[in-house]
């Protein structure tokens, strides 16, 4: 551990607070999950009405959005922050915790998991080795945090904290630190020097849980260091049980969420679904090959329109509550997230449908820590696996996952899904 001196300086949020909003085209992307025992939940879904619609927190008026060609790959969908830049994200996070929760929760501990996960990602975190994932790298985290933060304060504006339905600060704290650490099982321990990340996907949600249970049993959190299950949530169809209490559902729910939203919101995520993900699914045997599920990149990308629009959809709506609504709380109404989902589907449609994807010209980076490299705008090829890092014993794991789980009859390009006729969604 490091020590938790408090970063200064005025929040990112509060220099924004008074400027003109403008919604930007944005990016797609969704994640790799593999099924846990399914338990069903009935809980309603969240419904926002009118009122909250009109009386939209003070400190999300309208912004404008950073308009500079060399960072617009590295911006969040509304344009205001870098997901490339940790100290950028840890300020955003902290002004909207502290609007919501000033003096209620732990400033040191968030500072110091934002510094956590950096160093985890750089390869300094003791214990665990360099991020080598393509596709889920620090940015994703950093991202997703971003987005958890938000729609805690669109939660916190329909349901107060210390309300029947509210969350406390403890919690809200909570569900950023799980936010962030939830791909953190996608590190390797120093003792798998010898594979390559991605072969971990299978069980890299359990690898998380396990990993988070243990750094918040040291911390101000650790009477809620046995939630750190519910980062089960992001694995794709896993069920949020009906034992969990109201709360945990909704925490969980969010974190969920956020974890589909960030990467649905990713403007390179079309060239990152073919560059990054299908190599990486060679990893454990769902591409690469002829006789795979994605024997080349293009499958992936065909197979992504009907993935977001039969079961992304549903799976945020009704799966998840449909918490994202928390967003448009947190944004006076406005949703870029929902409108990239929609125009990236729409031109992935029209690229198949010309049989034109070479337009996908963006070469986007991994992003682990330290100096950033601009996002290049020629067509690069998808980057070759490592070799040697082959893992036969985890690829029989999720294989026998997707035969045994009922829930999971199929594997799809974010993962093992319910249905053939699913994909992965635009970046």
């Amino acid at each position: 551990m490091i020590g938790t001196t408090l970063l200064t300086g005025p929040a990112y949020l509060e220099r924004q607070r008074d400027r003109q909003w403008a919604v930007l085209a944005v990016r797609v992307a969704a994640p790799v999950a593999v099924p846990v025992v399914a338990v069903p939940v009935v809980v309603a879904p969240v419904v926002v009405g009118a009122e909250h619609r009109r009386q939209m927190p003070d400190f999300a008026t309208a912004r404008q959005p950073v308009r500079s060609a060399e960072r617009w790959p590295q911006l969040d969908p509304a344009g205001e922050v870098d997901l490339e830049d940790p100290a950028q994200i840890e300020t955003a996070v902290q002004g909207i915790l502290d609007r919501r929760y000033a003096g209620g929760y732990d400033t040191a501990l968030l500072h110091l998991a934002m510094t956590d996960v950096a160093r985890a990602y750089c390869g300094e975190y003791p214990g665990l080795l360099r991020c080598d994932a393509l596709y889920h790298d620090l940015r994703h985290s950093l991202d997703t945090a971003l987005t958890m933060a938000r729609m805690l304060d669109g939660c916190a504006h329909v349901h107060p904290p210390g309300a029947a339905a509210g969350i406390d600060a403890a919690h809200a704290l909570l569900g950023i630190l799980l936010a962030l650490f939830h791909d953190i099982g996608l590190l390797r321990r120093d003792s798998e020097e010898h594979l390559w990340g991605p072969v971990l996907y299978p069980v890299h949600e359990e690898r998380g849980v396990a990993f988070v249970q243990a750094y918040l049993s040291n911390t101000s959190l650790s009477p809620f260091a046995g939630e750190a299950r519910l980062i089960m949530a992001t694995k794709l169809v896993f069920k949020i049980p009906d034992s969990w209490t109201a709360q945990e559902r909704l925490l969980a729910s969010l974190v969920a969420t956020a974890d589909l939203v960030s990467q649905t919101s990713d403007r390179c995520y079309l060239e990152k679904c073919r560059d990054f993900v299908y190599s990486e699914f060679s990893a454990f045997g769902l591409a690469g090959k002829p006789d795979s599920l994605y024997p080349s990149s293009r499958m992936l990308l065909e197979k992504t329109p009907a993935f977001v629009e039969d079961f992304l959809q549903k799976r945020l709506d009704e799966e998840l509550l449909g918490v994202r609504q928390y967003l448009r709380i947190h944004m006076r109404g406005a949703d870029p997230w929902g409108k990239a989902m929609r125009r990236n589907v729409a031109y992935l449609k029209e690229l198949i449908e010309t049989d034109d994807l070479a337009r996908l010209r963006r070469r986007p980076a991994p992003y682990t820590g330290g100096a950033r490299q601009p996002v290049s705008r020629q067509p690069s090829a998808a980057p070759e696996p490592p070799a040697q890092n082959s893992a036969p014993q985890v690829t029989a794991f999720a294989l026998d996952r997707a035969v045994s789980e009922p829930n999971a009859t199929e594997v799809g390009p974010s993962g093992f899904h319910r249905s053939t006729a699913v994909a992965r969604p635009r970046g």
